[in-house]
C-alpha cells in the first residue's frame, strides 16, 4: 500500500504545474482531470472521483464518490492496525458478504452475524463450528438439532482438569440449569454430587471390607433372645444406621450392601441353628 500511495503521489506531482489542472482529453481512454483543492489532490474522469490530501490537522484523508475501493495488490500497515473510523463496527467481507464483525462499543466479535452482547459468538444455519487442534488432535464444539456437542477426535478423548485444587473439595465441575439450579457436581476430593435421580443399566462399587467372616469359627453370633432385646430397645438392627442418621449424612451404597449381606448371612445362620434344633425335637418325638 505504501508502494501504492508513492506512486500516485508521484503521478499527481508529476501532471501539476503550478497548482493548475490538466485538462480531460477526448477519445476512448481521456486524460483525467487533476486538480488541488483545499484538501488535497482531486483525479476525476467521467466513472469518478477520487480525493486525497489531509483535510484537518489530525488526518490524512483518501475520499471517493465510488461504492468502495479496490487494490490490485496485497495491503500492508506499516503500524500494525487497521481501525474502524469513530463509531463504526469494524467488518471483514469476502465476496461482498460480511464474515466478521468487531462491535466498536463493547469490542466484541461475530463471525457471520453481529455479536450483540456476547463477547465471542459464531453463527452458521448449517452447521456452526469452533475448533481448537494442534494438527493431531481435535475438539469441535458445534450446534446440531437443537443440541450442543462436544467431539474429541484423534486421541478421542475428552479430559476436564482442575489445576492447583489442593484436594480441599471447594473447587468443582458443575452441571446446571435455569428451573433446577446446580444438580450435579464433581469435586476436586473425588466427590460427585447429584441432587436428582441416577438412572443406570449396570452399577460396580468396589468397597474396602466384605462380609464373609460371618461363617467364619471366631464369628459371634448375637443369641435370638440378646438380637429380640436390641431390636426392642433401638428399634432397628445392630451395626444398621438409623433413619435419623441417614437422613442428616446420607447413605454409601457399599457400605449398606456390605451390612445387607452380612445381615442376611447372620440370617442364614439364625436358620441352620433352627433347623438343627428342629431336626433334634423330631429325632426326640420319634
Amino acid at each position: 500500500m505504501k508502494k501504492s500511495l508513492f506512486i500516485l503521489v508521484t503521478f499527481c506531482s508529476l501532471i501539476f504545474t503550478n497548482n493548475k489542472p490538466i485538462q480531460a482529453q477526448s477519445g476512448p481512454n481521456p486524460t483525467p482531470i487533476t486538480q488541488w483543492t483545499s484538501g488535497g489532490y482531486e483525479i476525476r474522469n467521467p466513472n469518478g472521483s477520487f480525493l486525497m490530501g489531509p483535510l484537518n490537522n489530525g488526518w490524512c484523508h483518501m475520499y471517493t464518490d465510488r461504492p468502495a475501493f479496490i487494490f490490485n495488490k496485497a495491503v500492508h500497515t506499516m503500524g500494525g492496525m487497521f481501525s474502524s473510523y469513530y463509531l463504526d463496527n469494524l467488518y471483514l467481507q469476502t465476496g461482498g458478504t460480511t464474515r466478521l464483525t468487531i462491535n466498536n462499543a463493547t469490542g466484541n466479535v461475530g463471525v457471520g452475524i453481529d455479536p450483540g452482547d456476547v463477547t465471542f459468538k459464531i453463527y452458521n444455519p448449517s452447521l456452526p463450528t469452533f475448533e481448537l487442534s494442534d494438527g493431531s488432535t481435535r475438539l469441535n464444539i458445534y450446534v446440531n438439532n437443537g443440541q450442543v456437542i462436544y467431539r474429541a477426535l484423534g486421541m478421542h478423548q475428552l479430559v476436564f482438569h482442575l489445576s492447583d485444587d489442593n484436594n480441599d473439595g471447594n473447587s468443582f465441575i458443575q452441571f446446571s440449569d435455569d428451573a433446577n439450579g446446580a444438580w450435579f457436581k464433581i469435586f476436586n476430593n473425588r466427590i460427585v454430587r447429584i441432587d436428582g435421580k441416577l438412572l443406570v443399566k449396570d452399577l460396580e462399587v468396589n468397597p474396602d471390607v466384605y462380609a464373609d467372616d460371618v461363617f467364619t469359627k471366631g464369628y459371634k453370633l448375637m443369641s435370638i433372645q440378646e438380637l429380640e432385646k436390641y431390636i426392642n430397645t433401638n428399634h432397628h438392627l445392630p451395626s444398621v444406621p438409623t433413619e435419623a442418621e441417614v437422613k442428616e449424612k446420607g447413605m454409601n451404597v457399599g457400605d449398606m450392601n456390605v451390612i445387607l449381606l452380612r445381615k442376611v448371612e447372620e440370617l442364614t445362620k439364625y436358620v441352620l441353628e433352627l433347623n438343627k434344633k428342629i431336626e433334634e425335637l423330631q429325632t426326640k418325638a420319634n
